[in-house]
């Protein structure tokens, strides 16, 4: 959340199957997207 604006941001969480967290990107401006293909690669990563 963007606390001053009280707006929600973007984001992604990346969970591996031990409930670790794996990868996170908050991206705090709200008309930006994270970076897909970085957060794709890790997927990619984590399940070979």
């Amino acid at each position: 959340m963007i606390k001053e604006l009280k707006l929600l941001a973007r984001s992604i969480f990346i969970i591996d199957k031990d409930d670790r967290t794996r990868y996170i990107e908050i991206v705090p401006e709200i008309t930006r997207h994270p970076d897909y293909d970085k957060a794709a690669r890790m997927v990619k990563q984590l399940i070979t």
